[in-house]
């Protein structure tokens, strides 16, 4: 299948067929323009969701806060999350045998929460940086499909 541009086998990917994976998106509004919390990735440099993959029998959700607090180091305790989107996005990583299954969530701060937080900071696990980023300037920024997610998250935001 190689030779009509097709790339089989797991690839990246843990398992055959869909690898679950899990995106919180976290918007402040404390600020002039609502600004989504996104990481620097190290193995591509470029800003991404604080995503990743479900550890076996996790739920989606519980993944969600947990990569949010494991890559951007915020804590979402306590802050309720509205899912957004479930099923597969353009990934450069993904194969005809293998792909991500994406649930994402919207995660609103408190204002008594956001005024707390810097707007950069250095990352944990497997990222460079994190930082808030004025939702206007992400488009053409973020890894994959992260910036469909995140039109998402703010179309739920306006309605």
């Amino acid at each position: 299948a190689e030779e009509i541009g097709v790339y089989t086998g797991k690839g990246f990917y843990y398992n055959w067929g869909p690898n679950r994976t899990a995106d919180p998106i976290i918007i402040r509004n404390d600020l002039d323009t609502p600004h989504v919390l996104l990481v620097v990735r190290e193995d591509t440099g470029q800003l991404a969701l604080p995503g990743g993959f479900c550890d076996p029998g996790e739920t989606p959700d519980v993944s969600a806060a947990r990569e949010a607090q494991e890559e951007a180091l915020v804590s979402l305790d306590g802050i309720a999350a509205s899912h957004i989107y479930s099923g597969p996005l353009f990934d450069t990583r993904a194969t005809a045998n293998a792909w991500s299954h994406t649930d994402a969530y919207l995660f609103n701060l408190p204002d008594s929460i956001a005024k707390n937080l810097a707007l950069s900071w250095r990352g944990g696990d497997e990222v460079k940086e994190a930082k808030f980023v004025p939702v206007d300037q992400t488009e053409d920024l973020v890894f994959g499909s992260h910036s469909l997610l995140i039109a998402l998250a703010l179309q739920i935001t306006k309605d």
